[in-house]
């Protein structure tokens, strides 16, 4: 018995690892990690890092209040990859990041 328990909560973890994603919408940023599943509005991101040159395994993003947020989607082991995708975020944050700065 314990043995099928054991492979049942390996398979949620697996599944949880195959879920993670970060997906942009007109009204902001769903992001799903291991842990935590968050979504954010456009106007909560402040700005999102990655530097692999730095040791970051993911993109960080910058939140209005002070904290910041991983986004497991983006990993460094992707390589260009993960480059392009962060760019591509960071091109949304500008887009909905009204004239002078956050709210």
């Amino acid at each position: 018995m314990w043995l099928i328990g054991i492979g049942v909560l390996f398979g949620l973890v697996l599944l949880r690892f195959a879920s993670i994603c970060a997906k942009a919408s007109p009204a902001g940023l769903f992001v799903r990690n291991i842990v935590a599943t968050h979504r954010y509005e456009w106007s909560q991101i402040v700005s999102v890092s990655y530097s692999e040159a730095l040791g970051d395994s993911w993109a960080t993003l910058s939140l209005s209040d002070g904290t910041t947020s991983a986004v497991m989607a983006i990993q460094a082991a992707d390589g260009p990859r993960a480059r392009e995708a962060t760019d591509r975020l960071r091109i949304l944050v500008d887009e909905h990041t009204p004239p002078g700065g956050t709210t």
